[in-house]
């Protein structure tokens, strides 16, 4: 009972859970790709909502936090057989205003 990449999506900087509503969401799953090898990416649309966190504090930057996250399995009424898998990421910008 292991993660299959289908089974990973980009669903927010809070807890992995069977209920997650970026997991059901195509633009916060990923694909495959073979740009240099075999890859699995996400690419996020301008616009797409699965849990981004901006961040505009410092002046002329724009941060923005997500997680990529996993769960598979099942919980019964004695025995848990859930995995969860979560990793976090950041990526900072640089911003500028047209006036």
């Amino acid at each position: 009972m292991g993660f299959d990449l289908s089974t990973l999506y980009i669903g927010g900087v809070g807890a992995v859970g069977p209920s997650n509503p970026h997991k059901a969401t195509p633009a916060c799953q990923g694909y495959r790709t073979y740009g240099a090898g075999a890859e699995y990416t996400f690419d996020l649309a301008y616009g797409s909502n699965c849990g981004n966190v901006l961040d505009t504090s410092v002046p002329g930057k724009v941060s923005v936090r997500n997680a990529i996250h996993g769960y598979t399995g099942s919980v019964g009424s004695v025995i848990d057989r859930s995995k969860k898998f979560r990793v976090n990421f950041m990526c900072t910008f640089d911003s500028t205003t047209n006036t």
